[in-house]
C-alpha cells in the first residue's frame, strides 16, 4: 500500500510540474508576441477571457476551455513570421502583402503543433483564420479525426478576432 501511495504522490507532482511548464510556455510565447506588438497582447487577453466565458456557457469541458483560452492568447503567434513592414504598414496592403498576412494562422500552427500537449491548440490557431491554403496542406491524423467538426468550428469562432 505504501508503494502505491508514493507512486500516486509522484504522479501528482509530475502532473503539477507539467501544468506549470505548459503555463510557462504560454506566458513566454505571449511575451514574445508582446515584443512584436503590445496591442496584440491586450487584444488576445480580452479575447481569451471572452472565449472561455462563452465556452463555459455552452457547457464545454474544462480541457476544451483551457485549450480555447490558450489558442485565443496565441492566435496571432504566427505574426512573428510576418515582416514588420507589412504588419505596421499605414496604408492598404498590396495583394502580395495581404496573401502573406493571411498565412499567419499557418505559421502559428506550424510552431505550436511541435509542442507536446498543444496539438488541439495548434489546430484552433490554424482554423481561426480559415486559411484555405493552410487547410489544404493540413494532413489528416488520428488526433484530427477524433476532434469533431463542431469543436473545430466552435473553437475557430471563439478564437477569431
Amino acid at each position: 500500500m505504501g508503494h502505491r501511495i508514493q507512486t500516486l504522490l509522484a504522479t501528482s507532482v509530475l502532473e503539477e510540474q507539467l501544468a506549470q511548464m505548459r503555463n510557462a510556455v504560454v506566458c513566454g510565447l505571449c511575451q514574445l508576441l508582446d515584443l512584436k506588438d503590445l496591442n496584440t497582447g491586450v487584444h488576445s487577453t480580452r479575447l481569451a477571457e471572452w472565449s472561455v466565458r462563452i465556452a463555459d456557457q455552452l457547457g464545454m469541458d474544462e480541457e476544451f476551455q483551457r485549450d480555447v483560452e490558450v489558442a485565443a492568447l496565441l492566435h496571432y503567434i504566427g505574426k512573428v513570421g510576418i515582416p514588420d513592414s507589412v504588419l505596421r504598414k499605414a496604408g492598404h496592403l498590396t495583394e502580395d502583402e495581404f496573401r502573406r498576412m493571411q498565412k499567419h494562422p499557418e505559421f502559428g500552427w506550424s510552431v505550436l503543433r511541435l509542442l507536446p500537449g498543444f496539438e488541439r491548440v495548434s489546430l484552433f490557431v490554424l482554423h481561426h483564420g480559415e486559411s484555405q491554403v493552410a487547410c489544404a496542406r493540413l494532413k489528416t491524423s488520428s488526433f484530427q479525426e477524433r476532434m469533431t467538426s463542431l469543436q473545430r468550428k466552435l473553437a475557430a469562432f471563439l478564437v477569431s478576432s
